[in-house]
């Protein structure tokens, strides 16, 4: 069977990816799709998701593993059992979606196609997206994210899979999304914009008065690690040096815009590390 689109999901959280898989079921009346599923750290449902329109399978692993490595084993499922679709996503164990995506799939998506993502349960952004027009092309990897990424399946098989050195839980602990984007654009050209789809994901938890300052410095410094890691990696080294030089920005306008002290020792840490990371690639 030929499925018209492949989720591939990992689960850590049961509450979040039940969430995730009843979205798909009891939305999805219109098309073929496969949902492959990873249970990490012995977690595991009896919940039967499977519809006429939608089928999952569900993979088990023993421990907790990095996001980059648990897409990666549900990558090889998919290629060692041969499944065949016209797309494939990498939905968030948070991620949901509704019946207007599924209604309107077919319709709007003829290529690589990036899509909004919603805080849940509403119409505001997730992220902030470029004013780009309808069907516009973006090779830019700020607009990309793993969940708003709609991949041919010909170029997903050809990309092949997700660098384990990066993303949550690896040594480098962002830009894994944005890798295999820009491998993508790199081999095939750049994705569209489509505004008229969207999947929804819980708003990001940014108020940064009630994280401790210990844990503000290790998110400013796996993000920026990664991030520099990342561009220096597709040899993008004016990006990364920008990248480094907003960080320093960005702590003085924590302090003299915000006036928010420890925003602003957070940031600079967060300078520091993608500094440090700069020059440690720039010399090996």
């Amino acid at each position: 069977m030929k499925y018209d689109l492949i989720f591939i999901s990992t689960c850590t959280v049961l509450d979040h990816v039940h969430n995730l898989l009843s979205s798909i079921a009891n939305n999805n009346k219109s098309l073929k799709v496969c949902v492959v599923t990873l249970f990490q750290c012995g977690l595991d449902s009896d919940v039967i998701y499977d519809t006429p329109h939608s089928v999952f399978v569900k993979l088990k692993y023993g421990e907790l593993c990095g996001l980059s490595k648990a897409r990666n084993i549900g990558i090889r499922y998919v290629r060692e059992f041969n499944l065949v679709a016209s797309y494939v996503m990498f939905p968030d164990d948070d991620s949901t979606f509704d019946k207007e995506f599924f209604d309107n799939f077919k319709n709007e998506v003829h290529s690589d196609t990036l899509i909004n993502v919603f805080c849940e349960g509403t119409r505001s952004l997730y992220q902030k997206m470029p004013q780009l027009s309808y069907l516009e092309k973006t090779d830019n990897y700020l607009n990309a994210m793993s969940v708003n990424m709609i991949i041919q399946y010909d170029h997903f098989m050809e990309v092949g899979f997700f660098d384990e050195r990066m993303g949550v839980g690896a040594k480098y602990g962002a830009g894994e999304d944005g890798d295999f984007f820009l491998r993508i654009c790199e081999q095939f050209g750049p994705f569209v914009f489509n505004q008229h789809l969207h999947t929804f994901h819980p708003a990001l938890n940014t108020k940064f008065a009630v994280i401790p300052l210990k844990d503000l410095i290790i998110r400013y410094k796996k993000y920026g690690e990664g991030v520099i890691f990342l561009l220096c990696k597709h040899k993008k080294y004016r990006h990364a040096l920008l990248c480094a030089t907003m960080g320093l920005l960005g702590a003085f306008k924590a302090l003299l815009v915000n006036f928010d002290g420890k925003l602003c020792f957070a940031r600079m840490a967060g300078f520091y590390y993608r500094s440090k990371m700069l020059v440690t690639l720039f010399t090996k």
